[in-house]
């Protein structure tokens, strides 16, 4: 009778785990030995394969060939114990042949007493699209900025440069990653100009939203050379921020 009750008790235990999974809305795989022994639902929506197809298959058969290196990677560190991201994206093939891209959370477990790793997928590939196509768009902005003989450069509100293009490389002599995220005013102008310019740079731009005028600037060697400098004021609409 115990052994009963502890065998109803159990069932009742595994299918209220597996209604969850089933139901769950995150794509979850079960990968053993480089072989995929278990696929939610939500997974065949995700990737256009049934259940029965990802059985027993090897699981690189449906990363993009471009990310199975990082992904088989990652894969044998994670069972050798070794400190790899709990959180990745990469690409996979759709069953009709579309790219998909999957961020993925993955652990440790004992699957049939041996190790496996247990998989969370979302399908991000909207974001994806979305972030690709921004960086597109800015790629393309700097590529037209770095044809310009003109120094260009972009400020935020706290004074840190922003945009910086290859005029500015080299009539400075700094490069964008020595400046980028940094303080304008203390880079590029003389000291006793630092403190008044930090203090009044943000109402300064709302009161001068475009003006031309002559100012210093501070080169990498230390020369001081004077620019004639042209100002114009990004404001983000229906907003006096910029």
């Amino acid at each position: 009778t115990q052994r009963k009750k502890a065998e109803d008790a159990l069932r009742n235990s595994e299918e209220r785990y597996r209604s969850v999974v089933e139901n769950a809305n995150e794509g979850i795989l079960i990968i053993q030995n480089k072989v995929i022994k278990y696929s939610n639902p939500n997974m065949t929506d995700i990737s256009g394969y049934s259940a029965e197809e990802f059985s027993s298959k090897y699981f690189l058969e449906f990363i993009h060939p471009d990310d199975r290196k990082m992904v088989l990677n990652y894969y044998q560190k994670r069972l050798k114990g070794l400190n790899v991201p709990k959180r990745y994206s990469f690409r996979i093939i759709h069953k009709d042949g579309s790219i998909r891209w999957l961020e993925i959370t993955s652990t440790m477990i004992t699957w049939e007493n041996r190790p496996a790793s247990l998989i969370f997928s979302h399908d991000i590939t909207e974001e994806k699209q979305a972030e690709l196509a921004l960086q597109k768009e800015r790629d393309f902005i700097h590529s037209l900025l770095d044809t310009a003989n003109n120094l260009v450069v972009c400020l935020d509100k706290q004074a840190r440069v922003t945009i910086f293009n290859s005029e500015f490389e080299k009539v400075s002599g700094y490069s964008r990653d020595e400046v980028i995220g940094k303080s304008w005013p203390e880079i590029f102008l003389p000291k006793d100009h630092h403190h008044h310019a930090l203090k009044d740079f943000a109402e300064w731009v709302r009161q001068h939203p475009r003006d031309v005028y002559e100012g210093p600037l501070k080169t990498k060697s230390g020369e001081i050379r004077t620019i004639l400098w042209s100002n114009s004021a990004l404001f983000y609409s229906d907003s006096d921020d910029f």
